[in-house]
């Protein structure tokens, strides 16, 4: 296994340790909660690892936490509006850029 699978199991892995405690995002709603807004179906791991590689190519995305990149690949596999997942990013980007490590 690689390490970029071992990462994004260990991810899907906090996520369901996090489902209790978590409010329901916008992509989300598209979906049937937490655990599809992070699964990219219809997409092997290897094809999800070249999507959040792909988002994390646009530098302006570097500062965006793995969860949140995952939820944005999984919502374009799963047919999300691309206004729904345009706001997503965008309201990612500005909290990123916002975090008190930051200023």
């Amino acid at each position: 296994m690689d390490i970029k699978t071992a990462y994004l199991e260990g991810v899907n892995a906090a996520l369901g340790e996090a489902v209790v405690r978590t409010l329901e995002t916008p992509c989300e709603a598209q979906g049937k909660g937490v655990f599809d807004a992070h699964r990219a179906i219809g997409f092997t791991r290897g094809e999800t690892i070249e999507g959040i590689d792909r988002f994390y190519d646009q530098p302006e995305n570097l500062l965006i936490t793995i969860i949140d990149a995952l939820e944005i690949v999984s919502a374009k596999a799963r047919g999300v509006p691309h206004d729904v997942i345009e706001a997503k990013i965008s309201a990612r980007r500005r909290a990123a850029n916002e975090a008190p490590e930051r200023k």
